[in-house]
């Protein structure tokens, strides 16, 4: 996220609450489906970079699968969280990013995950071009976003109220995205979808992983 940007500051203001709010949004037993997901992904030889990981929920998962970890944050408040969360993990590096220009270098990792990120950054194509350089030729993309679609009516109203009552008005750059414009921006930034699934029990996510194309 860009630093000093409207986004940045409100998920900064959220941190203390985040993950007893996300469980409350989101629900339990979809959390837990989407875990099991991010688990199937992770190979245990992959160096693996995190953009966004908030206060660790889903960094936990893919350190006790992966090789390495760099899981990666704007805000510092965030970032606190995930430190104490993967204190115990010797493969985890927790670090400061802008996940519109990171500072590493260019092929320099396994796999790349964002997790609900797509749907909140103003400029969703300029982090995957991001994405794109710091992999490896045919380097995995996987991501997972939080969605109404798919949900009744009903369940989209108790939906937003619950969002509403936790977290406030959100961002501008909120946005509520199909699962179609989630694999539209990630072609369009080079990669190969493999795989494009809605995950949920109360809710949903649009669950994506792909691999990085070649430039011709």
């Amino acid at each position: 996220m860009v630093k000093g940007s409207m986004e940045h500051q409100y998920w900064n203001m959220t941190a203390s609450k985040y993950d007893d709010a996300t469980s409350f949004i989101v629900g339990l037993l979809t959390q837990q489906e989407l875990k099991n997901w991010l688990k199937r992904q992770i190979d245990c030889t992959y160096n693996v970079l995190e953009l966004g990981c908030g206060t660790g929920v889903f960094s936990n998962v893919i350190a006790g699968k992966a090789q390495k970890l760099i899981a990666t944050d704007l805000s510092d408040k965030m970032l606190n969280s995930a430190r104490v969360r993967l204190q115990t993990f010797d493969n985890v590096i927790v670090q400061k990013e802008d996940s519109y220009h990171v500072k590493f270098p260019g092929g320099m990792f396994d796999a790349v995950f964002l997790g609900n990120l797509l749907h909140i950054v103003a400029k969703p194509t300029m982090v995957l071009d991001e994405v794109y350089r710091v992999l490896r030729k045919n380097g995995k993309v996987i991501s997972i976003d939080a969605t109404w679609y798919g949900l009744s009516l009903w369940s989209k109203i108790g939906m937003a109220l619950r969002y509403l009552k936790a977290f406030g008005i959100p961002p501008k750059t909120n946005k509520n995205m199909k699962p179609e414009e989630i694999a539209g921006i990630v072609k369009n930034a080079g990669f190969e979808i493999v795989e494009l699934v809605l995950i949920g029990q109360e809710t949903k996510a649009i669950c994506l992983n792909g691999y990085r194309k070649e430039e011709i």
